[in-house]
């Protein structure tokens, strides 16, 4: 379940994914949203930077690791509770080190939390400990095809 106060979940994973491209310019993801308190953008890339997809992980690295974490596996704290900096932290820290291992580049998603840090302080996520070791599983075995 996604928290109170979410008004806009944003996620985006391609390269170059925090510019936007518009004729005539190129605007970043926070100008063309007016992030009204509430938003949360979840971006693969910087502006001008690479989204990398890996034929091992079947999936783009962002994806990948967005997903293990909402499965649970960004819940530092174990409450079955997954912070907005959890996930945050969970995700860049992934993804930096899986595409610095894989490519020896570094891939650096951009996270954002609207107007206001409280959404990164709250419980984003809330979840089932069997439905998320579940997916997890179904996810691990969808790996290994």
């Amino acid at each position: 379940f996604i928290a109170d106060g979410v008004q806009v979940l944003f996620i985006f994973d391609a390269c170059r994914s925090a510019d936007v491209g518009v004729k005539g310019g190129i605007q970043s993801v926070n100008s063309i949203v007016e992030k009204p308190q509430g938003e949360i953008l979840l971006v693969a890339t910087k502006g001008g930077d690479v989204a990398y997809e890996s034929h091992k992980l079947r999936h783009g690295i962002f994806t990948y690791f967005l997903l293990r974490g909402l499965y649970g596996e960004a819940d530092e704290s174990q409450d079955k509770k997954i912070m907005g900096f959890e996930l945050e932290n969970f995700i860049k820290n992934k993804v930096r080190s899986f595409s610095n291992e894989e490519f020896k580049n570094f891939q650096s998603p951009f996270i954002s939390w609207g107007t206001s840090n409280e959404l990164e302080e709250a419980p984003l996520f809330s979840y089932n400990e069997a439905t998320m070791k579940e997916r997890l599983a179904i996810f691990d075995a969808a790996d290994k095809t």
